[in-house]
């Protein structure tokens, strides 16, 4: 039987400490076979007293890291993609959560179009 974490946050996300690194080696220990590293986007992040909180994050900068770990986890088995036989160990795949705010809902339909025309791209092309 195969088992995935399609829900884990990393050091990119306010609630969470825990490195890209340490997320993998903690999923590789497990012996799972998938791991979802989904950090937290809001579009309109809380604010405290007209201070915006620590929910800004940069998804590039997350993805970058990830593939970045991955590469130099590869003799391991840990993979970004997967592969034509199934060989990898450990799939990471990468994500964002994407906070719901009340004020939100218009800007998070305009996101989630936005990605599905980029997949629907992508997925045309391969």
């Amino acid at each position: 039987m195969r088992y995935a974490d399609l829900h884990s946050h990393s050091q990119f996300s306010p609630d969470s400490n825990n490195t890209i690194e340490s997320l993998i080696k903690d999923a590789l220990s497990k012996n799972l076979s998938v791991l979802g590293i989904t950090d937290h986007l809001d579009l309109d992040p809380p604010t405290r007293d007209g201070a915006l909180l620590k929910f800004v994050f940069n998804p590039q900068e997350q993805q970058g890291e990830i593939e970045k770990v991955c590469r130099e986890m590869e003799s391991a088995g840990v993979r970004t993609t997967s592969t034509a036989d199934g060989s990898e160990r450990l799939l990471v795949l990468k994500g964002v959560e994407i906070g719901m705010q009340p004020i939100s809902s218009q800007k998070i339909k305009d996101f989630c179009l936005s990605i599905f025309h980029i997949i629907g791209s992508y997925l045309n092309c391969i």
